[in-house]
């Protein structure tokens, strides 16, 4: 599966849709991308409370994400 974005209005299920696609593909190792700290933390939980235990997978912010792929390259420089 590749990058997909949900949309819609408050309270449709947006956030459950998106859990229970990322539990499906856990195998895979999805990367769930999150506006800021306190989301991730929120998400965490509810997945830990849907699952149990996962042991794949990320979760982060756009920020965690640009500073992945900054970093993985083999000429990172560091950031003043």
């Amino acid at each position: 599966m590749g990058l997909a974005l949900v949309v819609g209005p408050a309270k449709a299920g947006k956030i459950a849709h998106l859990l229970e696609g990322y539990l499906e593909e856990i195998e895979r190792d999805p990367v769930l991308i999150v506006p800021n700290a306190a989301d991730v933390e929120r998400i965490e939980r509810d997945l830990l409370r849907r699952a149990g235990a996962l042991l794949h997978g990320s979760i982060g912010t756009f920020d965690d994400l640009f500073r992945t792929l900054a970093s993985s390259s083999g000429d990172a420089r560091p950031v003043v």
